[in-house]
């Protein structure tokens, strides 16, 4: 057991920073995810919207926690761009 909390320990400390170069071509599942959408745009599968009221906001904490997310998640960093039906 020790052992065990000893790699998790190691594997929460690595940053896992990636220092990609150029274009990185999307992923099979990013292509199929891609086409179906760019076929039918009206199509909202891939995006679950929900709408909710708020009382009160405070704009910078909500700012500062949309900030710390996207450090956080590669994903939300990422873009992808069309070249020729490419992404």
């Amino acid at each position: 057991m020790k052992e065990l909390a000893g790699t998790i320990k190691i594997a929460e400390a690595d940053e896992g920073v990636f220092d990609y170069q150029g274009d990185i071509p999307a992923t099979p599942a990013q292509m199929r995810i891609y086409t179906a959408q760019s076929m039918n745009s009206d199509i909202t599968t891939y995006n679950v919207p929900y709408i909710f009221k708020v009382a009160e906001l405070d704009v910078e904490r909500l700012q500062k926690a949309i900030d710390q997310m996207i450090e956080r998640h590669d994903i939300l960093r990422t873009w992808f761009k069309n070249n020729d039906g490419q992404i």
